[in-house]
């Protein structure tokens, strides 16, 4: 009762602003999809799709959005639409040659709704009368409350998210082992709390906002608290590889910042000296093959192996489409060798690059690398030659940059993850469309 109890508050609230304005209710939506776990579900059972509360959300968006008149439906002239529409259609080409068909026809369902769907309703209004700095006010604001969230996990061990009922994992869907104590806050996974709070603090770090200098650095300790709460390596390294990179290009935007992280780091190593052994510790155990973590980073690679040797070996018609969606989930995959001496049956796929490969074939893995290639290529070339907006560049570059480091080590299935991938996919084409008009979308991010 409690689960359906939140799911109604939650679209009231999001109707009620977009009755207040359709921008107001955007934010809304935007904040919910990033914020709300996904255990918030009705279940209508194993045939047909699970109503979580980030499509139901989605569905009432859908539905202001046709009838409002703030927004503009033309979808001629958006960088990234026409290749995330190949890959819709590829992806419903490899339903075809599914060996499960109704699982890999929902899971294609999810993907036009998490991606190409929200990706258009988002981009036609930022084209209308929303602004990218009101958009990502929405994304800082639901990641803050995701962090607020694990902390409190971390100190009481309160999961919130075991209250609201925890989704049946249906059409295949296995349920991560996860160790009793992680923090996950609103998201399926540690690694992905993690993800999301690596990208929070590159929406903290790089703009000159939020809530005054004070308020913003307060929220941006709280973020990376919990973003150390993670307890995962991947989120730790994505941040900084991230960062260095957006330092070597924009150094007084963000090297003064960075070196100011790292000074504050070292001061707390010092004052909280476990902090370093923990994570020293972690990271030295990846390269003992005898250790969790050790066989967890060489899976990565056999996962690859995998996906890339089925994917060769397969049929021409699944070679190029791959084997449809949510196959890596129940086709059997064999064992493999963990550590020295230590064989387990292969039961995750710890890279979403290497599930992309699997399930959508060549066509669908060259039309990603061709989406991340455009993305990045647009939005360097739009900062070296643009001066407004610069900052608001940088920050979705540097998220797209840690979710291209995470997908190599592990699997999305978070759906929050998604949103904020296409959120920044959004705001860099948003900005290249200004920029065509010579200013005249209201896509204003204050001053660079």
């Amino acid at each position: 009762m409690l689960n359906y109890s939140l799911i109604f508050f939650i679209l009231i609230l999001v109707i009620v602003q977009f009755r207040r304005g359709y921008a107001s209710g955007v934010c809304a939506s935007v904040f919910f999809l990033i914020a709300a776990p996904s255990a918030l579900t009705i279940n209508l059972g194993i045939v047909l799709p699970a109503f979580t509360i980030h499509r139901l959300v989605m569905i009432t968006w859908f539905i202001h959005w046709l009838t409002s008149r703030d927004v503009s439906k033309s979808l001629r002239g958006i960088p990234f639409l026409p290749i995330l529409l190949c890959t819709g259609v590829a992806a419903g080409i490899a339903v075809l040659f599914a060996n499960n068909v109704l699982v890999s026809a929902k899971r294609y369902l999810y993907f036009l709704f998490e991606s190409l769907i929200f990706f258009v309703l988002l981009i036609t209004t930022l084209k209308g009368r929303m602004t990218v700095d009101e958009l990502i006010k929405s994304v800082v604001l639901a990641l803050l409350v995701v962090a607020i969230i694990g902390i409190i996990q971390r100190y009481t061990g309160i999961d919130l998210s075991s209250y609201m009922g925890e989704r049946s994992y249906y059409e295949f869907e296995t349920i991560r082992e996860q160790r009793v104590g992680d923090v996950t806050s609103t998201y399926h996974h540690r690694i992905h709390f993690g993800t999301g709070m690596a990208i929070g603090m590159m929406y903290l770090l790089i703009p000159d906002l939020y809530f005054g200098k004070l308020l913003r650095w307060i929220s941006f300790i709280l973020v990376a608290t919990a973003w150390y709460f993670s307890l995962s390596r991947g989120p730790w390294l994505s941040f900084f590889v991230s960062g260095l990179i957006m330092s070597a290009i924009a150094p007084k935007v963000i090297l003064k910042k960075m070196v100011v992280i790292a000074f504050l780091g070292l001061a707390f190593f010092v004052i909280r000296p476990g902090t370093f052994y923990t994570i020293e510790s972690l990271f030295r155990s990846t390269g003992d093959s005898t250790t969790l973590k050790g066989s967890s980073y060489l899976w990565r690679f056999q996962v690859w192996g995998e996906a890339i040797a089925r994917t060769a070996n397969s049929d021409p018609a699944r070679l190029l489409f791959g084997h449809g969606g949510g196959s890596h989930m129940y086709e059997d995959q064999g064992t493999f060798q963990l550590s020295s001496g230590h064989t387990t049956i292969m039961q995750s796929w710890d890279s979403e690059f290497a599930i992309i490969l699997f399930e959508r074939g060549f066509v669908g893995f060259v039309l990603l690398a061709l989406l991340y290639l455009q993305a990045l290529l647009k939005g360097f070339k739009y900062f070296l030659s643009h001066e407004h907006n610069e900052r608001a560049m940088l920050l979705a570059l540097s998220s797209i940059l840690i979710i291209i480091f995470m997908k190599t080590n592990v699997a999305f299935f978070s759906p929050q993850l998604v949103y904020l991938e296409n959120v920044n996919l959004a705001i860099i084409s948003a900005l290249c469309i200004a920029r065509k008009a010579d200013g005249d979308l209201r896509v204003t991010y204050g001053q660079s």
